[in-house]
This record gives C-alpha cells, sequence and structure tokens, in this order.
C-alpha cells in the first residue's frame, strides 16, 4: 500500500503486506464478518506515520465520500494526539535528565549521586 499522510485508502483481498498481516482469522468469525478494510494514514512528530484501520462488514456499504472525508479528519486529529504524547514523554526525559545533572559539568548532581549510592 502506497499511500501518504492524509490519504484514504481501500484495502483488498490481494494487498498481502496489509490484508494478510491484519489476519481477520482469529478474530473476525461469526456473521458479522468484516469483508472491506480502509486505512486513513496519517503523520506526526516529523517523519512518522501512522494509520487508523476501518472495517465495513458488508461490501455494499462502501465508504462513502462522507465517511471518508470523516474518517481522514479524525486520523488529522489522531496525528495531533500522538505528536502531544511524544512530546511530552520527551520534555519529562528532558526533565529527568537536567533534574540529575549539574548544568555546568553535566556530572551527576549531589542528591542524584547520593541516590546512585544507595542502589549500589
Amino acid at each position: 500500500m502506497e499511500a501518504g499522510s492524509g490519504d484514504f485508502v481501500i484495502l483488498n483481498d490481494t494487498d498481502e503486506t496489509h490484508y494478510k498481516r491484519l489476519s481477520f482469522e482469529n478474530w473476525n468469525t461469526g456473521e458479522n464478518r468484516i469483508t472491506q478494510i480502509a486505512v486513513a494514514k496519517f503523520e506526526y512528530s516529523g517523519s512518522k506515520t501512522g494509520g487508523l484501520y476501518f472495517g465495513v462488514q458488508n461490501r455494499q456499504n462502501y465508504f462513502e465520500s462522507a465517511d471518508r472525508t470523516t474518517f481522514c479528519e479524525l486520523a488529522r486529529v489522531t496525528s495531533v494526539f500522538v505528536s502531544l504524547r511524544d512530546k511530552l514523554r520527551d520534555d519529562q526525559k528532558e526533565i529527568r535528565h537536567l533534574q540529575d545533572r549539574d548544568q555546568l559539568t553535566g556530572l551527576y548532581n549531589l542528591e542524584a549521586f547520593k541516590y546512585r549510592l544507595k542502589i549500589f
């Protein structure tokens, strides 16, 4: 599946890379089987990509234009939250680093040194 960020792509049974990987056999059983899958791709935190997968039970109820627009907008909103999550994680890591280090030398400060002594 070659698609860019913001694209809505309908996958079919012949798309080996995604359709087989989703492996419907394990969880998609019974009379309410998903018969068609689509993905709305999104980009977050610079160059990372993700996708929201959607399924329909009946191929007759294909993904309408309004549905596609809604799913793409949902993917865009999701990308904002995922980017914020990554930024928060990076900021927390930086705070922990600064908390334990002397700003001038970059060495462990006294509190971090005492804590490390207790561990060993």
